[in-house]
């Protein structure tokens, strides 16, 4: 899936969609794919020991 309409989306969804996209190109990647929005999201800041956390991981 290639997003391509804003509107669809939160603005923090959106961010992300934005950040996976770069981490496609990255990774010299054409086609977006949930991989790379999985990566965007590890790498903010608190997020992935956030998501630990409540995991109780």
């Amino acid at each position: 899936m290639q997003p391509t309409d804003q509107d669809k989306f939160t603005d923090k969804v959106w961010a992300a969609i934005v950040k996976s996209q770069d981490v496609a190109h990255r990774f010299k990647q054409n086609k977006l794919e949930v991989e790379h929005l999985a990566i965007a999201l590890l790498e903010e800041d608190q997020l992935a020991q956030t998501i630990l956390t409540r995991a109780s991981v």
